[in-house]
């Protein structure tokens, strides 16, 4: 592993995004209009080193720790303007072997599983979701039927 840092440029300007305690590096992977930061606070050698790998947001300078799903790492990809926050997250394995990464989004300081909200005789198990626009149209990767597939899942608005 390397030693990485996330950062923001803005005026001309390059700022470290501050790492969750006890954890050496972070990664950003996306941002939205309002400067708001998605990506990743991780250890070195996070495999052996519990927690490993966090998803979080940096609003203003802070750093919020966006959870899991229940393992010990998340990872999150894309934010919208309305302050969404997509990623992947680990779920306890329920057998040896099992793929237990799981799409998650992030919203109003709760992360939820991206498969409770499809039919579960569906077929499809939501893997990473990569990106979200503001219209709630979020994109990633999953399985079904055994096979890896690019997915769109467009959410209901609130009422």
């Amino acid at each position: 592993d390397s030693h990485t840092v996330a950062f923001i440029w803005q005026a001309e300007k390059m700022t470290e995004l501050p790492t969750l305690p006890e954890m050496q590096a972070s990664r950003a992977w996306a941002i939205n209009d309002s400067g708001q930061v998605a990506g990743s606070s991780y250890n070195l050698g996070y495999v052996e080193k519990k927690p490993a790998k966090r998803a979080c947001l940096w609003d203003k300078g802070k750093i919020i720790d966006l959870g899991t799903l229940g393992e010990d790492w998340s990872d999150a990809r894309a934010i919208n303007n309305k302050k969404q926050v997509v990623g992947a997250s680990a779920v306890p394995a329920s057998k040896p072997d099992e793929k237990t990464a799981r799409a998650f989004i992030w919203e109003d300081g709760k992360m939820l599983d991206l498969n409770s909200l499809i039919p579960a005789d569906s077929g499809w198990v939501l893997r990473e979701a990569c990106g979200i626009n503001d219209a709630g149209q979020i994109v990633g990767d999953g399985e079904i039927k055994g096979h890896n597939r690019a997915f769109l899942l467009t959410l209901q608005p609130s009422k």
